[in-house]
């Protein structure tokens, strides 16, 4: 074989395994792209991110001891619930999107005793892994 054509084909090995890794990734962002989406929608609800600073964000996500804790609005009927689930807390609608309309009722039910959004993220991951 020529030199140029042993080349080429090293070229395109190489593009074919640069490229693995990188859909790879995109493939896992997915969530920390939901949880990002979460940090920068200021809640409705009365809790906000006052700084979109990455140092702020790597604190919320856990990576410091500052974290998001705030309530949904009390009273609302279930399509509101989700709706307004969805809005303010994408990453959290996510997995509750996952759930059976069974799991999606008790964590309704479960919201109308109390509105803290880290109690109904750990219900919904407490159905998620039953």
């Amino acid at each position: 074989m020529s030199r140029q054509l042993l080349a080429s084909i090293a070229f395109l090995v190489f593009l074919l395994v640069s490229q693995v890794p990188v859909s790879y990734a995109a493939s896992n962002d997915a969530y920390i792209d939901a949880l990002n989406a979460e940090l920068d929608a200021p809640s409705a609800a009365g809790g906000t991110v006052t700084s979109n600073t990455t140092e702020e964000k790597e604190n919320l996500l856990g990576k410091g001891k500052q974290t998001l804790s705030s309530e949904l609005p009390s009273g609302l009927k279930p399509e509101a619930f989700e709706t307004e689930l969805k809005r303010s807390f994408v990453g959290s609608y996510v997995f509750y999107n996952k759930l059976s309309d069974t799991d999606k009722d008790a964590v309704y039910n479960y919201y109308k005793q109390t509105t803290s959004i880290d109690d109904i993220r750990n219900k919904i991951k407490a159905l998620l892994t039953k």
